[in-house]
C-alpha cells in the first residue's frame, strides 16, 4: 500500500514540477500579485511533494520505532505547508491556478493517506 503511495507521489511531484515550468515560462491572464502568489504556491507545494516522495522512500526503508513521532510529525509538516500552498495558489481564481489547485488537492490527499498510515501503524490511533 504504501508503495502506491510513493508512486502516486512521485507522480504528482513531476505534475506539479511540470505545472510550476508552465506558469514560470508563459504569459499567463492574471494580474502581477495573483501570479506571483500562484508562482509562490507552486514552488511550496512542489517542496511539500519532494518531502513526501522522500518521507514515504524513508518510511519504506526505516520502520523502526524509535522514529515513530518524527513520522507523525513530519505528515503534520506537509499537510500544513500542502494546505498554505493552496491558500497562495488561489489567491486568484484562472484556469490554470484551478488546475494547479486540483493538483495540490491530490497532494493534500496523498499526505492525509500518508499521515493515517503511519499513525494507525504505530499505535497513534
Amino acid at each position: 500500500m504504501i508503495e502506491a503511495l510513493l508512486g502516486a507521489s512521485l507522480i504528482v511531484m513531476i505534475a506539479l514540477a511540470a505545472m510550476a515550468v508552465y506558469v514560470w515560462r508563459r504569459p499567463l491572464d492574471m494580474s502581477k500579485g495573483g501570479l506571483r502568489h500562484l508562482r509562490k504556491g507552486l514552488a511550496l507545494a512542489c517542496a511539500s511533494s519532494l518531502l513526501l516522495a522522500g518521507v514515504n522512500t524513508l518510511w519504506l526503508v526505516a520502520r523502526t520505532t524509535g522514529f515513530d513521532s518524527l513520522f507523525v510529525m513530519v505528515a503534520a509538516v506537509g499537510n500544513l505547508s500542502n494546505a498554505a500552498s493552496l491558500v497562495y495558489g488561489l489567491r486568484e481564481l484562472t484556469g490554470e491556478s484551478v488546475f494547479a489547485g486540483l493538483l495540490i488537492v491530490f497532494a493534500q490527499l496523498l499526505w492525509l493517506f500518508f499521515g493515517i498510515i503511519v499513525m494507525t501503524s504505530t499505535g497513534y490511533c
